[in-house]
């Protein structure tokens, strides 16, 4: 601690919300050491595996290597940083039953082992804790996957007739790019006589294609000539139409079910997620002189069977609010990137350590990712 008085937040863990001491900046740099050097191999992503194990020795790679400055930056530091802050983890070890359970934890916890989520083993139900529209997004991208899965299984008849003799005639589509075989397009035509049919009628290079004038070389008279498709892909009887119409009859039934079964998780999500919106209320005609929250509190608190949690009262100074936000992250940033004894509340002595750092930047060795992407 540096002297001064401890602050504090609140942490939810497994029980619930906690009071917790809120840390300076050494105190974090602290923490950030302790999981660069406590964390396991099997616990780290194969990325930072890599980057630690191979990639950061190489100059070309990471071109600060060799600095040995204290203050320098590590990259075990940073990936440390970013699966335990950014990542999102569980506390490891709780189960109920013979599931394994994966409760949420907060960036940075410390008290208790955690763990980092597997996209691939983490269970449907516990996206739930990213939220109502997390939950539905993976469930419905789930079911669409396999409602597209059947409806191209359908299709197989008909993809295969496409490409087939039967429909483009005697050698299929072999002329036709790879991206369009099986598909409706039609390769096999036949030049018939067309009186009415002028040059006028086939404007487009395409249609051009298919027109042309044929001079009898005996009497010097001439004809038009159009190519006719010989493809019978709209019949009924052929696979093609069935299965589009089928196809189309699976997908109408199978949407429709889908929204029903949208709604159903809906429900079941949100009875399993509580959130301050099921236990809040919104005033949307305030009286125009009521910016005291306590006498909101003193009038819900008649209504309320334990108490008044909570009252915020908002003003119409949302472009302020913008600004003052602004203002905190651009100092938040500057407070990154400058050097821990610079006071950002003195504007001259800001500017003159901009001014360093962007020095300091220009003489630093640059590896080929910074070469290629500067």
């Amino acid at each position: 601690n540096d002297g001064r008085a401890p602050r504090e937040g609140l942490d939810k863990n497994k029980s619930g919300w906690t009071s917790m001491p809120v840390l300076n900046e050494s105190e974090i740099e602290a923490v950030i050491d302790t999981y660069t050097q406590e964390d396991q191999a099997r616990s780290k992503t194969w990325s930072r595996r890599i980057v630690e194990n191979y990639l950061q020795h190489y100059s070309w790679y990471w071109p600060r290597k060799d600095d040995t400055r204290p203050d320098a930056p590590k990259l075990e530091k940073a990936w440390a940083y970013y699966e335990h802050i950014t990542l999102a983890r569980y506390f490891s070890g709780e189960s109920t039953g013979n599931e394994r359970k994966q409760t949420r934890a907060e960036p940075g916890e410390m008290d208790e082992a955690t763990e980092l989520f597997n996209p691939w083993t983490t269970r449907e139900s516990v996206l739930n804790e990213w939220g109502l529209g997390v939950g539905l997004y993976f469930s419905t991208l789930r079911v669409v996957a396999f409602i597209l899965l059947f409806v191209g299984l359908i299709n197989i008849a008909g993809i295969y007739y496409y490409a087939s003799p039967s429909y483009s005639g005697q050698g299929g589509q072999g002329g036709v790019f790879f991206s369009l075989v099986g598909s409706a397009v039609c390769t096999w035509g036949e030049w018939v006589v067309c009186e009415d049919c002028s040059s006028d009628d086939w404007s487009t290079l395409e249609e051009q294609n298919r027109f042309g004038i044929y001079t009898n070389p005996n009497t010097g008279n001439q004809v038009s000539l159009v190519l006719r498709n010989m493809c019978l892909g709209a019949e009924i009887p052929f696979p093609g139409i069935v299965g589009n119409w089928v196809s189309l009859i699976v997908l109408i039934i199978a949407f429709g079910l889908l929204a029903i079964f949208q709604r159903a998780r809906e429900v079941r999500f949100d009875e399993d997620k509580l959130t301050a919106t099921d236990y809040s209320l919104v005033v949307k005609n305030p009286p125009k002189d009521a910016y005291n929250p306590d006498d909101w509190r003193d009038f819900f608190s008649q209504f309320a069977e334990k108490q008044v949690t909570c009252v915020t009262v908002a003003l119409n100074n949302d472009q302020l609010l913008f600004k003052l936000m602004l203002r905190r992250i651009f100092k938040n940033q500057l407070r990154l990137q400058l050097p821990k004894s610079t006071n950002l509340d003195d504007e001259d002595l800001v500017r003159a350590a901009v001014a360093q750092e962007e020095l300091e930047r220009e003489a630093e060795p640059r590896g080929c990712l910074w070469r290629l992407f500067d």
